[in-house]
């Protein structure tokens, strides 16, 4: 994993080029109180929230683990992302190179 960022994404389905989410090795983007973004699109930008993904992490983040991927995103980010079963897709990035790691179903219920 040395030299190797990741980006996780959260779509609503394939055809669609707005995210609900985004977390990376650089923090998190979440889609605000409208649920969604669209990067690079004035008036969709999204709104950051706290978190990130962390390479070569245990499951609680105090400890390293080789080849470990913690994933982070604050309860606000979370809450904005609308009700409903999403796509999302993991990817690990080296320089211009990215490979696809994970992707399927990402579903969000209501609080209970």
């Amino acid at each position: 994993m040395t030299g190797y960022s990741a980006q996780l994404r959260v779509i609503p389905n394939a055809n669609q080029s707005y995210s609900y989410l985004e977390v990376s090795t650089g923090g998190v983007t979440g889609g605000g109180a409208t649920g969604e973004f669209l990067a690079g699109v004035a008036g969709k930008s999204g709104v950051g929230g706290s978190g990130g993904i962390y390479m070569n992490q245990n499951e609680t983040g105090s400890g390293s683990m080789t080849g470990g991927i913690l994933i982070s995103v604050d309860a606000t980010t979370m809450s904005h992302i609308p009700q409903g079963r999403w796509l999302y897709e993991l990817d690990l990035i080296n320089n211009d190179t990215i490979k696809e790691l994970m992707m399927g179903a990402f579903t969000v219920t209501a609080r209970v």
